[in-house]
């Protein structure tokens, strides 16, 4: 783990250099991801988007990291990239509008265990709740969205999930808790 930390550091560093080899790694391992959660968050792949997450970063945000670990270095992204997003919203008046969620490869529903594979029923039922799921999703805020985005398919941790979204671990707890209330209700309510 502190090899991998030395070598985000030491990428850091060439990054702010500029070292165009850097640039070029840095963009591999993170666009991707960066691309996916504003997908997630706004329902289409915005490039310029992901765009504008790079711009920040090499003017002054890579120099404003003060981490040391890869986690702390996701978190800071993430906070980057969600403040983007947001402009983005904001500046489009979206901020309300009905947003679907990707493929999460973390629920279960997706993988099909052996008993699903042999009953085409079962398989049909899992889809049926699956767009359920979605449909109710897509009901959430903003806010709320990004917080069942990033406990669910991130897997961050709510102190990870505060720390991005600027609140309290608790506020992200209870917020979770109730989200999962509500997204509950959703789905027992939409036959």
């Amino acid at each position: 783990m502190a090899d991998r930390n030395e070598k985000l550091l030491t990428l850091i560093g060439a990054c702010i250099k500029k070292e165009e080899y850097a640039v070029k790694c840095f963009i591999d391992e993170y666009g991707k991801e960066i691309a996916r959660f504003t997908k997630r968050t706004i329902k289409e792949e915005r490039e310029d988007i992901t765009q504008a997450v790079f711009k920040k970063l090499w003017n002054g945000g890579l120099q404003n990291f003060v981490g040391e670990t890869e986690k702390e270095f996701e978190c800071y992204l993430w906070r980057v990239t969600r403040n983007e997003t947001n402009t983005y919203l904001r500046s489009k008046i979206k901020q309300e509008k009905n947003i679907s969620i990707d493929e999460n490869p973390h629920m279960a529903d997706t993988i099909p265990d052996q008993s699903d594979i042999n009953n085409p029923e079962r398989l049909a039922m899992r889809a049926e709740e699956r767009a359920k799921l979605e449909k109710c999703v897509e009901k959430l805020t903003t806010q709320r969205r990004q917080i069942f985005i990033m406990k669910i398919y991130k897997d961050l941790k709510d102190q990870e999930v505060a720390a991005i979204l600027g609140m309290s671990e608790g506020t992200v707890a209870s917020g979770f808790s109730r989200i999962k209330k509500e997204l509950e209700d959703c789905v027992q309510k939409n036959p």
